[in-house]
């Protein structure tokens, strides 16, 4: 399967009504914890501009599974 676009996701958005974006919000959030926790961030305490200026320059949200290690923490949750 390839994966679409940024811009191609948003239009396809764009199309959706509420209830099917807020069903596609769910379903995302329910598939990984990871996700649960951005969408709750976001939602809830995102009112600060600092998450936006530390992810665009970090790039990612979590390592990759394969750094994960006991001594390695997450960047973001290391200036949050």
């Amino acid at each position: 399967m390839k994966t679409a676009s940024l811009s191609e996701i948003k239009k396809e958005l764009y199309s959706l009504d509420e209830k099917e974006v807020l069903d596609i919000c769910l379903r995302v959030a329910k598939y990984k914890k990871d996700n649960k926790e951005l969408l709750n961030y976001l939602l809830f305490e995102a009112s600060d501009e600092r998450f936006a200026r530390i992810v665009s320059f970090y790039g990612m949200i979590t390592i990759p599974e394969a750094w994960r290690s006991p001594t390695q923490g997450e960047p973001l949750g290391m200036l949050i």
